[in-house]
């Protein structure tokens, strides 16, 4: 089990190469995704054979910039990065998929990734009918902010669990750190619940949860540990949604479409949601499109001194099947 510090400044994005999406046909045939100028309608795409994702963190930095962080040759790097274009493709079932393009910007010829917000399949065509660089970074701060699925209950300052659909702007939530706070603003959207933007559901009793949650996959959950049990030297540690899948206890439901919730506070706050301690939206530029342009001007930068280093565990993929259990176990001691 791996563990770093989280500090909550970045999202954990799984992100795909450009140039092992390669046109099969059309005008660019034989190449990868690349500067949207370049790009053709009709142009069919298929995944190279054996292509990798990798996990790479969204830093904020300098200026409002943005920086993507990746493990590369087993050494840590760090670039400079923009929100590119939105590509929409027709699958071999007719289902459209939108793909983010992120470009690195430190060089002639930057690298280019793909986050995609639905599965692309193996040996599967793709015909690219939509290239809309307009709505990039929206797009982006709209489906990665920390969300919860319709029906979530909060815990809210009286000790009512509420509907998060059901609060409203000035509502009193109660925090884990900073005591009752008022909620600052609630967001709503409807995504597909295809690929990497479906929920994920932690069944009833998986965290100690009084009830089944829904959230998002990046949503993370924190836990505190009353004996150590995962090893991590620390009482607090987080963990992602995504990263607790086992195909039992917690789960991503696929299929149809989803309401997913955002709840933004005056700073990144550790809510309540069906007994587990889960972030709230965090302010910062990467996710500031998402929010009516008044309500950004209201919300003051973080409060420093409020601020808490927790570890953040990191599990390879054959140790979260039993993620879930072992988080449970060790909150109870």
């Amino acid at each position: 089990m791996r563990y770093s510090k989280d500090r909550s400044v970045y999202h954990s994005l799984a992100l795909m190469p450009a140039e092992q999406f390669v046109a099969v046909s059309g005008a660019n045939f034989g190449d990868g995704i690349g500067a949207q100028e370049e790009l053709v309608l009709d142009d069919t795409y298929r995944l190279q054979p054996a292509v990798r994702m990798i996990d790479a963190g969204l830093v904020p930095g300098e200026g409002g910039a943005l920086s993507l962080r990746r493990t590369q040759n087993g050494r840590l790097s760090q670039s400079a990065v923009a929100f590119e274009t939105i590509l929409t493709f027709l699958g071999p079932d007719a289902t459209a998929i939108d793909c983010l393009v992120l470009a690195e910007t430190e060089t002639p010829d930057p690298q280019r990734w793909l986050l995609p917000f639905g599965t692309l399949r193996a040996r599967s065509d793709y015909s690219l009918i939509a290239v809309d660089p307009g709505q990039a970074a929206q797009r982006f701060a709209s489906l990665s902010c920390a969300s919860f699925v319709r029906g979530s209950r909060i815990t809210t300052a009286t000790g009512e669990m509420v509907p998060v659909q059901h609060l409203r702007a000035g509502d009193m939530v109660l925090t884990r750190d900073n005591g009752v706070q008022a909620l600052r603003w609630s967001g709503q959207i409807t995504a597909r619940a295809i690929g990497h933007t479906a929920p994920v559901r932690i069944a009833a009793g998986a965290l100690n949860n009084a009830a089944d949650l829904l959230v998002s996959p990046n949503h993370r959950l924190f836990i505190y540990q009353r004996a150590d049990d995962m090893g991590s030297g620390r009482p607090e540690v987080t963990v992602c949604a995504r990263d607790l899948i086992n195909g039992d206890t917690v789960e991503q439901i696929q299929g149809g479409f989803v309401d997913y919730f955002q709840l933004l506070f005056d700073a990144h706050e550790t809510i309540y949601a069906e007994g587990i301690a889960c972030e709230s939206m965090r302010p910062g530029p990467d996710i500031a499109l998402a929010v009516p342009a008044a309500v950004r001007e209201m919300v003051p930068g973080p409060r420093s001194a409020r601020v808490r280093t927790r570890i953040r565990v990191d599990p390879a993929e054959d140790e979260r099947a039993e993620l879930a259990e072992r988080l449970r176990r060790a909150s109870l001691g």
